[in-house]
């Protein structure tokens, strides 16, 4: 089957984020903003996401919504945030979570006696949930 961008892959719900309802995006925006999610779920301690956009994928993401905020007088990159923490930053926690809650069911399935059998015979991985 064909690959799912990590951009559609979750379409539809509500905590994705408004990246979900970009469309018309380049291949090479969905590309690059799947390979910074990738990356920043890797990297634990610093945000590089902001750093890393280009003005390309910002413009064309600012583009892709046309809610989105254009504030006039800011003394910041008010697109450059937006695109990074409202955009991909809410994409990437929903991304970590659906990854996290996706392991939890798989370990809460497995039956494993747990390292301390010996000491402590009843309890199972299974029953240590």
């Amino acid at each position: 089957g064909e690959k799912l961008s990590l951009l559609t892959s979750c379409a539809g719900l509500a905590v994705c984020g408004a990246i979900a309802a970009c469309t018309g995006l380049s291949e090479h925006t969905r590309g690059f903003v799947d390979g910074l999610i990738e990356a920043q779920l890797k990297v634990y301690g610093c945000n590089f996401i902001a750093d890393a956009l280009t003005d390309r994928v910002i413009r064309e993401i600012t583009e892709a919504d046309p809610d989105f905020y254009r504030g006039g007088d800011t003394y910041t990159d008010t697109g450059r945030y937006l695109t990074a923490h409202q955009y991909i930053g809410i994409k990437l926690a929903a991304v970590e979570r659906e990854r996290t809650l996706n392991w939890r069911s798989i370990f809460r399935s497995i039956s494993t006696p747990a390292a301390t059998r010996r000491r402590f015979p009843k309890y199972t991985a299974k029953a240590l949930h």
